[in-house]
Formats: structure tokens, C-alpha cells, sequence
């Protein structure tokens, strides 16, 4: 504790501030810049649905040529992606709005559970909705596994049989 309680929020909140803005600063600004020298633009997706952020997601994105969200799919019962989904395009969205950028995008249509388990009504479903938030560009987040059609191993999970589509993290084989 700093001098008191009060004192103590004070410097915590003054210290995530700090933070929060060399963040902001010294990943996704230098990035852009980086990436301007080579003629490409950023997109930022930066906390997703429930992930902890040490920075702030509207900072963060204000800088990027377009400003992106996540848009999960599966099951239609999983209110906390369906409703984390929409504050996240939502956050999108406003930056887009504040900064006059055209575009507002989102990692759209990944699967969560029961993979290729979706059907194309409960796909339109989610789409209306993320639209509805303010989504006008849809990314396919996709990662084709090479693998599959050939002898070389996979970087992720040492085998030459790999599943089409997976996304290395801490749930691929690799992490097992």
C-alpha cells in the first residue's frame, strides 16, 4: 500500500495507464510504421472475446488502417461468445466511427466446438448480428495445413497428418 488506499488506486490506476500506453505505442504504432515503410497497412485485432489486455482495445486499433474484431461460431447457446462477440465488433466499430476508417472488420466465422459442426443458417445468424454491430468486412480466418497432401511434418504437431483448418495456440496438439 501506497500512503493509503486511495493513494494506492491512484498509482495503480496512473501505472496500468503507463502501460497501457507503451503498449499501444511501442508494438502497435511501431508496427504500423514498420509496416507503411514496406507499403502494407495494419489490421488490429487486439483482445478478442475474454482474453486479458494490459492495454486499451480502442487505443490500440485507433492507428490501424482498419480496425478488426472476432466473430465466433458454434453453438448458439454459448451467450458469452455470441454476446463477447458483439462489444468486441462494437469496439471496432466506434474507432472506426472516431477515426473515419471505412472498414470494420472481424476474424469471422471461426468455429469453437464441434468443428464444421455449423450449418449455413446458424453462419447467416451470426453475420446479421456482427453486421448489426457495425461489421462491414468479413476475414476468413484460415490455416491450410500443407501436410495434409504431402510427407513433410507438421511444425505443430510433428506428424505428417495434421487436420485442415487447425490454428496453432494453447489448444492445438502441439500445446497437448
Amino acid at each position: 500500500m501506497i500512503e493509503s488506499p486511495e493513494s494506492s488506486d491512484r498509482f495503480l490506476w496512473d501505472f496500468r495507464r503507463t502501460i497501457a500506453e507503451l503498449v499501444a505505442v511501442n508494438h502497435y504504432d511501431l508496427l504500423t510504421e514498420v509496416l507503411k515503410e514496406h507499403g502494407l497497412e495494419r489490421y488490429t485485432e487486439s483482445h478478442e472475446l475474454v482474453r486479458a489486455f494490459v492495454a486499451d482495445g480502442m487505443r490500440v486499433k485507433k492507428n490501424a488502417a482498419i480496425p478488426m474484431s472476432a466473430m465466433w461460431t458454434g453453438d448458439p447457446s454459448n451467450i458469452l461468445a455470441i454476446g463477447a462477440s458483439g462489444a468486441d465488433c462494437r469496439e471496432s466499430a466506434s474507432v472506426a466511427h472516431l477515426y473515419g476508417k471505412k472498414y470494420v472488420a472481424a476474424e469471422s466465422l471461426t468455429q469453437a466446438g464441434n468443428a464444421w459442426g455449423t450449418y449455413p443458417e446458424i453462419l447467416k445468424e451470426r453475420a446479421d448480428l456482427l453486421m448489426a454491430n457495425g461489421l462491414n468486412r468479413f476475414i476468413i480466418h484460415e490455416s491450410a495445413s500443407l501436410w495434409m497432401i504431402s510427407s513433410q511434418a507438421s511444425p505443430w504437431t510433428g506428424s505428417a497428418s495434421g487436420s485442415t483448418g487447425m490454428t496453432p495456440g494453447p489448444s492445438s496438439p502441439a500445446h497437448g
